[in-house]
């Protein structure tokens, strides 16, 4: 019996490294195959390239092909006196792709590119973009679709309704989505929309629409808009192409950055083309992933600095944008900071200095009294503690203002290792109601809860500690030629 020739066994920290950031489990390989999908030639080449830039930053050396007719068939070419130097050198090639299903598959074909307008998102062969921004102007109004993205599993498009006259809408509309908004494929199929976002300003409406998948492929779709809020009803064709195409610049991993209060912070992508510098980032608190809540301009605090900072070795400073960044955590989207460009020429590193951020961490504590000692006007003393995580809170007092509304004065401490608990929820458990705070400081304090009690209990869940960490984080962030 011919033993396997890949078995998981024997590879080194280095290899298994390679192998994860390619997508490869290197204790699950039984399923690599030699008649696995072929990829595209400008796939083969791009992931080729990839391959050896991990290589490269990994401290392998790609080895020297090997002399004709040796190595398994279909491989020739190629040394395999080591197994990370096959798996290096299919993936390059890509005339048989190791793969272990259409996940891994999949995995391998995604490539992280900046499309203008939505960000740093991950792309494959089948995703489709605008190459330029499309504009139909009407009567009362004009129409910009900014960017679009197709992938196999929705469609995503932004907007902008520019020099319109807000109205309100007519009280027969009511329960109607302020925007409808549907896609028509060349013969005649109609999408319509999965959900939409917009925010009206003063003489524009801004907003996302989102689609269900499309039927099949297009080169080209018609967006059909209209607005309650004022404006015309909109017609424009969108031409698309496969992000392959686009000219996209592709994202790089950053460093992480030195250790600092308990918190260490990395950039996981960035970007920078033409005369836009883009960063994701996230955080790690004793080395498990943490979510960052907020940064610069969206911290919850003008007590504290926040400040973010991008300059490069020439000592050239490029300012934050603020309206591009996505600096408050919502959603799933990630946390990205956008920096006017372009970069200097000469330049040859960027260094992001983050002043200070915000940190939700995990924890939970209950509270229960007895109603019977809150009397409604009346001021009653708690002086009781409860541990929010690693927070503990001091809970002072309690003023029931009526049957369902109460007010509790806490005490949310003082700094700590370089941070400070900023805010708690304080909700009810398990049940509806609501809840409210007022700032003082940065930190908040004078919380307000409306619910109506049940079972004698005023039963509480305080919860989501947030936390501000002071900096500085100093992230070095090398340059190439695409980066």
């Amino acid at each position: 019996m011919t033993p396997p020739l890949f078995d998981g066994a024997g590879f080194n920290a280095t290899e298994r490294k390679f192998m994860k950031t390619v997508g490869i489990d290197p204790n699950d390989l039984d399923g690599l195959v030699a008649n696995a999908p072929v990829l595209s030639p400008a796939m083969q080449a791009h992931l080729q390239q990839r391959t050896w830039d991990k290589l490269e930053k990994l401290g392998v050396t790609p080895l020297a092909p090997a002399k004709p007719g040796r190595g398994p068939a279909g491989w020739a070419g190629w040394a395999t006196r080591r197994r990370l130097a096959v798996a290096a050198a299919v993936i390059a090639i890509g005339a048989s792709l190791v793969v272990a299903g259409p996940s891994v598959y999949g995995a391998l074909q995604r490539v992280a590119q900046f499309v203008p307008g939505i960000g740093i998102t991950e792309t494959n062969e089948q995703t489709l973009v605008m190459s330029e921004p499309v504009t139909v102007t009407g009567r009362r109004g004009s129409l910009t679709i900014t960017a679009m993205l197709v992938t196999p599993e929705h469609a995503e498009l932004r907007f902008i309704i520019d020099s319109v006259d807000i109205v309100k809408p007519d009280p027969r509309s009511l329960g109607q989505a302020p925007l409808q908004a549907a896609l028509v494929m060349a013969d005649g199929t109609r999408v319509e929309q999965s959900s939409v976002i917009s925010t009206a300003g003063e003489n524009s409406i801004t907003g996302t629409v989102w689609f269900p998948p499309f039927p099949a492929p297009v080169d080209s779709v018609t967006l059909e808009l209209s607005s309650l809020l004022g404006g015309d009803s909109f017609s424009a064709q969108i031409p698309l192409v496969a992000a392959a195409d686009a000219g996209l610049a592709e994202a790089v991993s950053g460093p992480w950055s030195d250790l600092h209060n308990g918190v260490e912070v990395r950039v996981p992508q960035m970007v920078h083309t033409g005369d836009r510098i883009v960063l994701t980032l996230e955080g790690s608190v004793a080395g498990r992933k943490a979510r960052i809540e907020a940064l610069g301009p969206a911290l919850s605090t003008s007590a504290w600095p926040g400040d973010l900072i991008l300059v490069d070795d020439l000592g050239h400073s490029y300012p934050l944008l603020t309206a591009e960044s996505e600096l408050y955590i919502a959603g799933t989207q990630p946390l990205t900071a956008v920096f006017q460009g372009p970069v200097q020429p000469e330049a040859k590193a960027l260094r992001l200095i983050i002043e200070g951020i915000q940190m939700q961490e995990e924890g939970e504590a209950r509270l229960r009294l007895p109603l019977r000692r809150l009397t409604i006007g009346e001021e009653i003393p708690v002086g009781e503690t409860l541990l929010v995580g690693n927070w503990p809170v001091v809970l002072r007092s309690i003023t029931r203002v009526t049957e369902s509304r109460f007010l509790l004065d806490v005490d949310l401490g003082s700094w700590r290792d370089g941070a400070v608990l900023q805010y708690i929820s304080i909700l009810p458990y398990r049940t509806s109601g609501g809840g409210f705070f007022t700032w003082d400081g940065g930190q908040a304090t004078n919380f307000g809860v409306e619910y109506l009690p049940k079972n004698g209990y005023l039963d509480l869940a305080l919860r989501e500690p947030t936390v501000y960490v002071e900096g500085p984080w100093l992230i070095d962030l090398p340059l190439r030629d695409g980066a």
